[in-house]
């Protein structure tokens, strides 16, 4: 080429039309789309990240910390980027040509950084099932807005090219709370139903099928609960909005629908799946034989 920026030609096989891309226009597109959050809710919501990621590295090792971080912010960030453009991109193929790519991006992103949670309700269930600390919890969600906020525009910038413009869940105010409310609360019950049913049983040792029906399921709540888009995970939820509008969400009611309903399913399905298998906390707790000495008591040993 003439040009010494070399352009790569990508052919628009949606609109038929060519894109020049050079390395500046990229440089220029990213700046361009980042620019639409608000600097001091970004600031706010990173600092915050990192406090907790250092309060979570006391008492625990430090590597096994920032790598369970990094694989959340960067995990996050890849499923964003693989899930959501197959929507605009391929929507107008119909469902044959759509779900089949959402599906398998829910797979690729998953296998290539080796099972994040992504989803600040899934890790709140973790927690409840005593996977994870509390404090682990609260970085490993935090890390999951920070790659949220990295994953829309790089989501955005990717399908550019081809004229398409991304989209996320959305709530419509004049919809009743409630409403709002048992949507999210239904659908991410049926995806941790289908976290625990296919990744903690048996089925878990078939990576390819396990989490085939995980995105299935997935798929199946996208498709039949629309009301609130659905987010069925509060980071993409809040942080939609926020790329979408510039802002955090400020509005009680959409905190409600996008936390409180996936949170409080997760709890109460986890609930049941501890003490339907006996794990979490209704896990059986060692059993101590005592043996008297002296004049008191004092374990002998220590038997599960």
């Amino acid at each position: 080429p003439k040009s010494r920026k070399c352009p790569i030609h990508l052919t628009n096989y949606r609109l038929g039309a060519m894109a020049d891309i050079t390395f500046e226009s990229i440089h220029m597109d990213i700046r361009d789309l980042y620019a639409v959050y608000d600097q001091k809710d970004v600031t706010y919501i990173v600092g915050t990240s990192l406090f907790l990621l250092g309060l979570a590295v006391q008492g625990n090792p430090k590597k096994r910390i920032f790598r369970t971080y990094a694989r959340e912010l960067v995990g996050t960030a890849l499923m964003i980027c693989c899930v959501f453009p197959p929507g605009p991109v391929l929507g107008h193929l119909g469902w044959v040509a759509e779900w089949p790519t959402h599906m398998l991006g829910v797979v690729i992103s998953d296998w290539i950084m080796g099972g994040p949670h992504v989803n600040p309700a899934v890790t709140f269930s973790m927690y409840w099932w005593k996977q994870v600390t509390l404090l682990e919890a609260l970085s490993i969600i935090s890390a999951q807005l920070v790659g949220a906020i990295v994953g829309f525009p790089l989501a955005q910038l990717m399908i550019k090219p081809l004229g398409a413009t991304l989209g996320g869940p959305s709530f419509d105010p004049t919809t009743p709370v409630q409403q709002g409310f048992a949507n999210e609360f239904a659908g991410f019950t049926m995806l941790i139903c289908a976290v625990y049913g296919f990744c903690c049983t048996p089925l878990g040792e078939y990576y390819l099928l396990k989490q085939s029906l995980v995105a299935a399921s997935i798929r199946f709540v996208l498709v039949f609960y629309t009301v609130t888009g659905p987010a069925i995970n509060p980071a993409l939820g809040s942080i939609w909005s926020f790329y979408s509008t510039g802002n955090l969400p400020r509005t009680w009611q959409h905190y409600v629908v996008y936390w409180l309903g996936p949170c409080l399913a997760g709890f109460a399905i986890t609930l049941f799946w501890s003490g339907a298998t006996r794990t979490g906390i209704f896990e059986p707790k060692a059993a101590t034989k005592y043996t008297a000495k002296g004049n008191g008591s004092e374990p002998a040993s220590t038997e599960k």
